[in-house]
């Protein structure tokens, strides 16, 4: 297995579309939402942002790292349940969306990027749909609605956003959070 193979031109993701348990999804929305004081102000308007998300968020890391050596097969890297992941939380609310630069080059994988989305049920906004955009080819792209609880692996050498979000409540709980994992492939 080569630890960075050449992609070629097409997007290689997986998607779990629910990526956890009820009762665990309800823990890291009340998670983040208990810790609404603490996401910092980005300059990006609408979005918000906490290193890492106390207590529940281990869950979603751990859920992450157990699905490393699959997710690793998938991309033709070596990763492991060890594998460092950081994982900071941002909070999109009206206005406000999210683009994540490659960290590739050349269609060369070099890590992993992963996007765990949740939010309030009912949805209180619109918008927020997870694209994935080769940065070397800019029609080769998909765009993924809104999912409650899905998590999406990409290659690091694609470009990702979350798009524009609009919401009629000021209410910081029903803001759509986006977990963002980025695994980087030692070589």
């Amino acid at each position: 297995m080569s630890s960075e193979p050449a992609m070629g031109s097409e997007l290689v993701f997986l998607e779990f579309p629910d990526f956890l348990p009820p009762a665990i999804h309800r823990q890291v929305l009340d998670s983040a939402a208990q810790q609404a004081a603490q996401f910092r102000e980005t300059g990006v308007p609408g979005v918000r942002v906490l290193p890492s998300l106390n207590g529940a968020g281990k869950l979603v890391v751990d859920r992450i790292a157990n699905l490393l050596p699959e997710v690793g097969v998938r991309f033709g890297l070596a990763l492991h349940s060890g594998s460092r992941i950081d994982a900071p939380v941002a909070a999109i609310g009206h206005g406000g969306r999210l683009e994540i630069a490659a960290m590739g080059s050349k269609r060369r994988v070099s890590g992993i990027s992963c996007l765990f989305t949740f939010f309030e049920s009912p949805r209180r906004f619109t918008g927020g749909a997870v694209t994935i955009e080769n940065p070397d080819n800019r029609d080769v792209r998909v765009t993924l609605p809104t999912a409650n609880g899905r998590m999406v692996f990409a290659a690091g050498c694609d470009d990702l956003e979350i798009g524009r979000v609009q919401s009629n409540s000021p209410d910081f709980r029903n803001s759509l959070f986006v977990m963002l994992a980025t695994i980087r492939h030692a070589a």
